[in-house]
């Protein structure tokens, strides 16, 4: 039919073109064609990347973190970029040309991690560094990245704490009830009352009451304005969200409840939180193994949400949180009655027993 049209295939192939053809089948058998076209594929990508832009993954790695400090990118925003090319050049081989970072196996890399919102922090990590190959990196013609889309939604995990749960696990870190009926209270968990008391009652981030790493900015004693009712959340300490340059602010209303609490180990400077993550996690979950506790995920800022919502407006909740109306009634409310929050707030420590005087160093010994 083709040459009926006047289209033959074999027209201006000479016998040498007849003889390569032939050694190549020999040598590839009939993945030949495959073999033509991941040729033209490496002529159209590596060919057209200048020599000094041939770079293995790890320098691509580097040239990038490099660009998100020069540009005074926010410094968490900058460790979350530097972990996650750190996982990937572990995948992938750091030494590997960056050219070898192909849609398949950036989806293998990604098969590695299970569901969640962990997969779906990577992937737009990832996809960052890709899209700066691509464009002012000048290290990738064609986007590996460019038909994957994330495979995960982020997370709408609305679960709340019960509020008499609430109760006894303050009452329990505070050292105004024991763990077991009969026993005497502990300090042991002391330090973990400002992590219950800013998350639940003040609806904090993690991220911004305990730091993540040595260097990170997190709230302080002096963020707490005793005589005006406030907590400040600096800029350099709130979540970054939205554009990089927004001033992220915020005053958050210091409840008189919270307020009573962290009173019982105020100290005049220093982070209200002055304990590691892996240590706070360790202590956490002694205690509320200890208490048979189970605690949801991101169950103390939902909480704060959702019962702030029932005697409040959405927009003093949002404001208070640092988001947006709809990502909190979409990510942390959970519809209560109206009035419900009333309890959750009024929760204070002199309603019940003697207050243990918080002892810093008798605290970290008894960890």
């Amino acid at each position: 039919m083709i040459r009926e049209r006047g289209l033959d295939p074999a027209g201006g192939v000479q016998s040498d073109d007849f003889a390569l053809l032939a050694l190549i089948k020999k040598q590839f058998g009939n993945n030949a064609a495959e073999v033509i076209r991941n040729l033209d594929f490496a002529r159209r990508t590596i060919g057209n990347i200048p020599p000094e832009k041939r770079v293995d993954l790890e320098t691509a790695c580097n040239a990038f973190i490099e660009r998100q400090e020069r540009e005074e990118r926010n410094i968490r925003t900058i460790y979350s970029d530097r972990q996650a090319l750190k996982y990937l050049c572990a995948f992938a081989g750091e030494k590997s040309p960056l050219t070898e970072l192909t849609e398949a196996k950036i989806n293998e890399y990604f098969d590695t991690m299970k569901p969640g919102g962990r997969r779906r922090t990577q992937y737009k990590n990832v996809k960052k560094f890709v899209n700066w190959c691509c464009g002012e990196g000048g290290y990738l013609v064609i986007d590996p990245m460019a038909r994957l889309k994330p495979r995960d939604r982020w997370n709408s995990n609305k679960e709340i704490f019960d509020i008499e749960v609430f109760r006894r696990i303050l009452f329990v870190v505070a050292g105004l009830e024991p763990i077991n009926p009969g026993e005497a209270p502990t300090v042991r968990y002391q330090r973990l009352l400002p992590f219950y008391v800013l998350g639940g009652l003040g609806g904090l981030r993690r991220c911004e009451i305990v730091r993540s790493y040595p260097t990170r900015p997190v709230v302080a004693w002096t963020d707490i304005r005793w005589d005006k009712n406030l907590i400040v959340i600096r800029d350099a300490v709130a979540k970054q969200t939205g554009t990089e340059s927004t001033d992220h602010l915020r005053y958050v209303p210091l409840e008189p409840s919270a307020k009573e609490w962290l009173k019982t180990s105020a100290q005049p400077s220093g982070p209200v939180m002055n304990i590691s993550q892996s240590t706070l996690q360790r202590l956490n979950d002694e205690l509320l193994d200890a208490l048979k506790v189970k605690m949801p995920e991101n169950a103390l800022r939902n909480s704060y949400a959702s019962y702030g919502q029932s005697i409040r407006s959405l927009g003093d909740v949002a404001r208070a949180m640092g988001d947006l109306e709809s990502t909190v009634k979409r990510f942390y409310v959970e519809t209560l009655e109206p009035g419900d929050g009333e309890a959750w707030f009024g929760i204070r420590p002199g309603v019940c027993g003697r207050i243990v005087p918080m002892d810093v160093s008798a605290s970290y010994a008894a960890a």
